[in-house]
């Protein structure tokens, strides 16, 4: 039987409106009978683990006991043909049996290694089959995997892309997970996993939300999509346009996350408080009753749809609709309510006050369950966010006016190169770029060496015609041996920060 007989046969068996995968394995059961039954059933297979694995780059192993999703799977995998080892070796890793896992996977990859005609290991093989099913694995698990594919045909990278997955899970220190990541894309530009890895890190751990969407563009823009399915990529995109109050941004790639997902979790929600901050009253109210109607997003649409009420003027509503008491509404709402006269008001114009912190779901919550402590890059954050605020704020910085790199997948902060990674990429008006290299003070490799290694590398590969770059430097207290070098070198420029306390009493 072909796949497309075999779709046509899988669907005729579970329709497209089968509402659950509950309702789709008893309709499984019931067609045991069928010579295709164990082709059929690792299709459903399939279908649950894309839901259960796709979104995530951790696992919450502790869930999985009382996960029902894991639970019906691992029901569905007893039934299936005890020669598929991939299933048998995620069977082992959803109920704790490393060592068998393991065995499965390797034994597995040796079958797949024996085929002549086999093609090279590639990036996509890797993520599909192993980063996306087993994510974090266990001790030993990536290094299993990377020396067996040591043996076979690879691409180039494929060895190293596994190695940096281990270094990458074995730490719990985003700084590190940051250095991990920038030293595999600057040897191996052509990769999109780790990529796709560092914007998570940037949106979810570290709030550099420019970053974030540089880095997801660029997956975005790439046909192949990794660890996060597009409808993640596309609402991970929207939340940090709308944590940079780029509202329009945020309600385009809101409304692409449904078109990807209809289902997809918080999306509608955010949506309508987008719509909200806009000021869209009426279509922000449609968006939270559907909200309401699906039963979907949790308890933040009815709260979002009494805040909307109110600063629509509609207080009759609201009133009526706290009265009738089929949604739960948080206790400030209620009393914001009660406080309301019992007339119609003009609307209200939306401020981002106190009372927005239901606004919607974090991100993190609706998507993610990744466990991680919210933590900075370097010593030099500090000084680095105090820079990167003046500047996005237009405000003039060493005599300068500048303005922070940004093209589409681009943005100048963190900015990686193939010799390194810059603090900050500026250009001026007139498109001259400048390389700023911030330290806290001078205890560092020479910063002058490290500056115009950067330069000569802009100036070889990608300056164009009539375009300048220069170097600053800025850090505190420069020793004597780094001034003289600047002083014979036009190209850089060095300042040094200080702290400074004045008393006006």
């Amino acid at each position: 039987m072909t796949e497309e007989e075999l779709e046509k046969l899988y669907r005729k068996i579970i329709p497209q409106e089968t509402k659950s995968f509950p309702e789709a394995s008893e309709k499984l059961d019931r067609a045991s009978d069928n010579p295709h039954i164990g082709e059929l059933r690792g299709m459903l297979c399939n279908e649950m683990l894309n839901v259960l694995a796709g979104g995530y780059v951790y696992y919450n192993k502790r869930n999985f006991p009382k996960n029902e999703l894991v639970q019906l799977l691992l029901k569905n995998i007893a039934k299936l043909p005890k020669a598929n080892l991939f299933y048998n070796a995620l069977r082992c890793f959803f109920t704790g049996d490393e060592k068998k896992c393991l065995e499965f996977l390797l034994k597995d990859i040796d079958i797949m290694c024996s085929e002549e005609a086999h093609e090279p290991w590639n990036e996509a093989d890797i993520v599909y089959t192993y980063l996306e099913p087993f994510k974090q694995g266990f001790d030993g698990f990536w290094t299993s995997i990377a020396d067996k594919l040591s043996n076979d045909k690879t691409e180039d990278g494929i060895f190293e892309l596994c190695h940096m997955f281990d270094e990458y899970y074995a730490t719990d220190d985003v700084n590190k997970q940051v250095d991990i990541l920038s030293e595999f894309i600057r040897k191996h530009p052509d990769f999109v996993s780790p990529r796709e890895l560092m914007a998570g890190l940037c949106a979810e751990s570290l709030k550099l939300y420019n970053n974030a969407i540089a880095y997801f563009q660029q997956v975005e823009d790439n046909p192949v999509v990794y660890a996060r399915t597009i409808d993640v990529i596309y609402f991970w995109l929207a939340f940090s346009y709308g944590k940079l109050k780029e509202l329009k941004k945020e309600e385009e790639y809101y409304r692409k996350t449904l078109e990807a997902w209809q289902m997809a979790p918080y999306a509608m929600n955010n949506l309508g408080y987008c719509l909200y901050k806009q000021k869209r009253y009426d279509e922000a109210e449609k968006i939270f009753l559907q909200c309401l109607e699906e039963n979907r997003d949790g308890l933040y649409p009815a709260n979002n749809y009494v805040r909307t009420l109110i600063a629509a003027g509609k207080n009759k509503a609201a009133k009526e609709f706290i009265a009738e008491g089929k949604y739960k509404v948080s206790k400030y709402w209620r009393e914001r309510v009660e406080q309301l006269p019992n007339i119609n008001a003009v609307p209200k114009i939306y401020t981002d006050d106190n009372d927005a912190d239901d606004e919607a779901i974090g991100a993190e919550e609706a998507r993610f369950d990744t466990a991680k402590k919210r933590e900075q890059f370097s010593s030099e954050k500090v000084l680095e966010d105090e820079l990167n605020m003046r500047i996005e704020s237009g405000a003039s910085v060493f005599g300068k006016k500048l303005k922070i790199y940004k093209r589409k997948g681009e943005y100048g902060r963190q900015y990686i190169i193939p010799i390194g990674r810059l603090d900050l990429l500026c250009e001026d008006d007139k498109g001259d770029l400048y390389i700023i290299e911030l330290k806290k003070d001078s205890g560092y490799d020479d910063p002058y060496n490290q500056t115009t290694a950067y330069l000569d590398w802009f100036e070889k590969h990608r300056l164009k015609q009539g375009q300048k770059v220069y170097g600053i430097i800025c850090l505190n207290n420069p020793n004597k041996s780094l001034i003289d070098k600047v002083r014979n070198d036009p190209r850089v420029m060095l300042y040094e920060y200080s702290i400074s306390y004045t008393r006006i009493n």
